[in-house]
């Protein structure tokens, strides 16, 4: 460059405009090169300089760092189309990649309604509606035909899919705000559900639901907006939003111990990968413990990875040690965002945001490969499907296994057809909830399933070769 054109490269160097320079090849090859803070656009070709001033302004870098980021971000998540007329979604349940059901309120007028899909949210169809308004909403099917669901004071049950439902539980004060079943018959209700005589918000039942008992912990109201999870029929906790106050059992929910998370925080939501490992999320922050919940340390900020003033997650689920994902939106409900982790939670990535003052609510993830999420937007029900790996950590080499039968009864029998080692099976509900677990230490093994309820399980197949995912079906 001559001394004349890095006086004319100084001068509009200083109103921060761009330089872009394109060598022209003579086999007629273009290779642009963008150069921050610079100000020439130059085409050189051999014995040729033409120079033009270009005054854009950053309009150019901004399209480029656009381009760039969608690029590099690929969109997972998958925007469902739901009927016309679905109210804010408030919870999802998958019992296959197929079968799912979806439940939503809205005000006016005051009505809840529950809608059912066989082919994986394609197509939804209204299957019923209740003259109430719930804020709080919780469904849990063991087959197409027998579910229940917790929504406002009241749990229901249904033996046809979902079309009728009949009142099992009437509440009094306060709401059901979640339900979770653990396996083998074994599930839980929890609220700030009590009456005059008897201050009750945690119900257990150990037959699919047939029975409820009622257990009093004195906490009555304290349990508003509370979540719960299981990571077995024993070992479950309990969250409640202020403080991050909660309760562990490890007697099925019979007897309870406090724990405390954070003082400072709302939490809204929680999971356990194993009996140690635990993720919370609340406003702006996520939580991890490695003992069971007795100390949490914060691990994420969402302050500086999101460009918003508040953010608050409602929903959060790890596929495996790694990787994991949560869900909420901004302050007042100004965007939804999808926030991943690849490396147990020290590093999140944004790979979802959307507007229209939406909020994501709830998501169910189907073993590693199928995953949904609902929530709302300005008036009506918002869902996201996942499209991709949801475990990228693990080997699937399902070529290699055979399991039979499949659906199976009594026991099934697992192969490895290439003589792989099989170190350990575990066996998992649609929850995500271990149910059991066999040491192997074959390339073959034969699992009894006898005492397992009817419906989906998936296995978790340790071998030689890595870790994979299989589904069964028990009859």
């Amino acid at each position: 460059m001559t001394t004349e054109q890095q006086e004319d490269t100084q001068k509009l160097s200083n109103n921060r405009r761009m330089e872009l320079t394109i060598f022209k090849r003579p086999t007629g090859l273009v290779l642009p090169f963008v150069h921050d803070n610079a100000p020439l656009l130059h085409f050189i070709e051999p014995h040729v300089y033409i120079k033009k001033y270009v005054s854009i302004y950053g309009l150019l870098l901004n399209i480029i760092h656009f381009i760039t980021n969608k690029l590099s971000k690929p969109q997972n998540w998958e925007q469902i189309s739901l009927p016309a007329g679905t109210p804010s979604l408030d919870a999802v349940f998958f019992l296959s990649e197929d079968k799912g059901w979806i439940i939503g309120s809205e005000w006016s007028p005051d009505t809840t309604m529950i809608y059912t899909t066989n082919n994986g949210g394609d197509d939804w169809v209204l299957l019923n509606t209740f003259e109430h308004y719930s804020s709080s909403s919780s469904i849990h099917f063991f087959d197409e035909n027998i579910g229940w669901l917790a929504t406002g004071r009241d749990i229901y049950k249904t033996t046809d899919g979902g079309e009728n439902w009949t009142l099992e539980i009437e509440g009094g004060g306060g709401n059901f705000y979640d339900m979770y079943f653990t396996g083998n018959g074994k599930g839980i209700a929890v609220g700030a559900y009590y009456d005059s005589s008897n201050r009750t918000n945690i119900f257990l039942t150990s037959d699919n639901g047939e029975n409820w008992e009622s257990i009093n912990t004195g906490s009555g109201g304290d349990f508003f907006g509370a979540s719960t999870f299981f990571i077995d029929e024993s070992t479950g906790w309990i969250l409640r939003p202020n403080g991050g106050n909660g309760q562990k059992t490890t007697d099925g929910g019979y007897t309870w111990s406090p724990f405390v998370i954070d003082a400072q925080s709302y939490f809204r939501t929680f999971h356990f990968i194993d009996e140690n490992t635990g993720f919370a999320a609340g406003e702006d922050v996520i939580f991890k413990t490695t003992d069971g919940g007795e100390n949490w340390t914060q691990i994420y900020d969402a302050v500086g990875l999101i460009d918003d003033d508040e953010v608050n997650f409602y929903d959060i689920h790890f596929t495996n040690q790694n990787y994991g994902w949560a869900f909420g939106d901004g302050g007042y409900g100004t965007k939804e965002y999808i926030i991943k982790t690849t490396d147990g939670g020290l590093n999140w990535e944004l790979e979802h945001e959307g507007s229209g003052i939406p909020r994501l609510e709830d998501a169910f993830f189907l073993g590693t490969e199928n995953a949904w999420v609902v929530g709302r937007s300005a008036s009506s029900g918002r869902m996201y499907k996942y499209n991709g790996n949801l475990s990228t950590d693990e080997v699937n080499f399902s070529d290699t296994i055979n399991i039979y039968p499949n659906p199976a009864k009594d026991q099934i029998t697992i192969n490895s057809t290439s003589n792989n080692q099989i170190g350990q099976v575990e066996i998992f509900n649609l929850l995500g909830a271990k149910v059991d677990e066999v040491t192997v230490n074959n390339h073959e093994a034969v699992i009894d399933v006898s005492t397992l309820k009817t419906g989906t399980y998936f296995l978790k197949i340790y071998a030689d070769s890595g870790v994979s995912t299989e589904k069964i079906i028990k009859q």
